[in-house]
C-alpha cells in the first residue's frame, strides 16, 4: 500500500494515475481501485478508450499477484518507455491489486474474515 500511497500522491504522476475507493469491506477495510491512464487527454479521448480491468488477491493465499501487480503498476506509472506511453495514451486500466484485502489483513488463505 506504500506504493500506492507514494504513487497516487505524487505530483510527478498526477496525470497517470488517480486511486478511488469502490467501497468498504464487511470488515471495513477500503477496496481501492487505481486508474491508470494519461489523463491529459480530453473527456472525450478518454470516453473512447478501451478499458482493461485488472484484479490480484482474489484469494488471500495468492501473494505472487501482488508481485505481478506491483511490477505493472511501476511499469504503467513511472516508466517513460514508449510501450508504457502507448499504453498509456490508448487504454483505461482500472486495476484492483487486492480484491480481497479482509483475507490478506486478517491472514487467510482462501476466505475472507466471514468463513470460518
Amino acid at each position: 500500500m506504500k506504493l500506492l500511497t507514494k504513487l497516487t500522491t505524487s505530483v510527478k504522476f498526477k496525470d497517470r494515475i488517480k486511486r478511488v475507493t469502490m467501497c468498504k469491506t464487511k470488515a471495513g477495510n477500503d477496496l481501492d481501485m487505481l486508474i491508470v491512464t494519461n489523463f491529459e487527454a480530453t473527456q472525450d479521448q478518454l470516453a473512447q478508450r478501451p478499458a482493461v480491468i485488472l484484479s490480484g488477491r482474489v484469494h488471500p493465499g495468492e501473494s505472487n499477484a501482488s508481485y505481478i501487480m506491483e511490477g505493472l503498476i511501476k511499469y504503467i506509472v513511472q516508466s517513460n518507455d514508449p510501450v508504457a506511453n502507448s499504453l498509456r495514451n490508448t487504454f483505461v486500466f482500472k486495476i484492483v491489486p487486492m480484491l480481497n484485502p479482509d483475507g490478506v489483513i486478517s491472514g487467510n488463505y482462501r476466505c475472507s474474515t466471514l468463513v470460518a
